[in-house]
């Protein structure tokens, strides 16, 4: 039996994150699955919410499967996380902190198909 090998596609791009949705970087999801995002320079611990659109225009926030917002948590240390599931079926995202997250903040978002 030969051994079967997957490709798959990955995009990293460097975001700005926002305490409002009009100042984060939209994110592309048409052909993207799945996502990681990977923080560092930060001095506390965040709530960064997801914001959802269609159009690429009008962003909402985006609540999961289970009907609570979607929400991915940065560690103070920085690290990765998974972006929520509920990203899957959406054309745009964005992510929207609760607080600054200050200048030396490096978020990059790296997107799988």
């Amino acid at each position: 039996m030969s051994a079967t090998s997957f490709t798959h596609k990955t995009r990293n791009l460097p975001v700005a994150v926002g305490t409002a949705a009009a100042a984060s970087t939209a994110m592309l999801m048409n052909d993207m699955a799945a996502g990681m995002i990977h923080v560092d320079g930060v001095t506390a611990s965040h709530t960064l919410a997801v914001y959802a659109s269609g159009d690429g225009t009008t962003f909402v926030p985006l609540y999961g499967f289970d009907g609570q917002p979607a929400t991915v948590n940065v560690n103070a240390a920085g690290g990765s996380a998974v972006l929520p599931d509920a990203v899957y079926p959406l054309r745009f995202v964005k992510l929207v902190s609760g607080t600054n997250m200050g200048t030396a903040a490096s978020v990059v978002i790296s997107l799988k198909s």
